[in-house]
């Protein structure tokens, strides 16, 4: 049963506005000495039937639906 892992984030370029206002609230807290943060989402999906079906699936799953891709990226890590 092949399963995989998609984790979606901000490409480099892209100011990630979630991760601003945690780091905002950090210093805020005193934590000051955090520079940066980069949040992620993370999916995981579990396929029946072949492998090779279920990769050419959660790629197009991860680039159609899962990001924009004027403003993120994707990685797929089999699990």
């Amino acid at each position: 049963m092949p399963k995989f892992r998609v984790t979606v984030t901000y490409l480099s370029r892209v100011e990630d506005p979630e991760a601003l206002t945690v780091l905002k609230s950090l210093h805020t807290l005193g934590y000051e000495r955090i520079k940066a943060i980069k949040i992620s989402k993370t999916f995981e999906f579990e396929f029946t039937g072949e492998k090779a079906e279920a990769e050419k699936d959660v790629k197009a799953i991860s680039s159609e639906i899962l990001t924009n891709p004027v403003i993120q990226e994707f990685k797929i890590e089999e699990v």
